[in-house]
């Protein structure tokens, strides 16, 4: 037996190994941390890269990416991959997934969780996941929405401005030109008074 399947099988007492392949994405990986014990009470070790040595890790925080992200005794978080990428492709290398050791929690009698409200807790948990990305996923279309609403109402209005602007150009034009009609009217006036005076 090689050194990673070692560690792999034979992980420190009170932890149990577990190994995230890269097959799992989304509410699929997401649903495997929680079964797995990732949730954010839990103390979760891993191997390091060169299979020499068990890293004490932390407490479990969260999933980013390709990373867990754990946070130390000196409330410091740190990612840890869950497996290497080739940098040159970007493909994840064979036999580079990270052995995590995942803390079993016990009951204050001793003795391990019970199986049925551990797999309770995480249907209620996985429901709860799921209502919550649906309410955001309603959030950010409504939030699209209004966005649209407010760039054609911000387009209306700069419209309305431009047709009112233009109004009151026209309408100061036809103010003048009334004027000017009406003092050539006045003037016909005088000069048709002045000629009747005449005979």
């Amino acid at each position: 037996m090689d050194r990673r399947n070692f560690l792999m099988n034979h992980p420190p007492p009170g932890y149990t190994s577990v190994i995230i392949t890269e097959e799992l994405m989304g509410d699929e990986l997401e649903d495997y941390l929680i079964e797995c014990g990732f949730t954010n009470d839990y103390i979760i070790q891993f191997v390091s890269s060169d299979m020499n040595r068990i890293n004490q890790g932390g407490v479990y925080c969260r999933r980013l990416n390709d990373n867990i992200i754990l946070k130390n005794k000196a409330d410091r978080t740190f990612p840890v991959p869950m497996y290497n990428r080739d940098p040159t492709d970007g493909t994840i290398i064979p036999d580079s997934h990270t052995i995590f050791y995942v803390e079993i929690k016990e009951q204050s009698g001793g003795g391990k969780k019970n199986t049925i409200t551990d797999k309770k807790t995480n249907t209620e948990l996985k429901e709860i996941i799921r209502y919550q990305q649906h309410i955001n996923k309603n959030l950010v279309e409504r939030m699209k929405e209004l966005e649209l609403q407010k760039a054609s109402l911000t387009d209306q209005k700069n419209v309305l401005e431009e047709l009112l602007q233009q109004n009151r150009c026209n309408l100061k034009d036809i103010s003048i030109d009334n004027r000017n009609k009406s003092e050539k009217i006045i003037q016909y006036e005088v000069l048709i008074q002045k000629l009747l005076n005449s005979r």
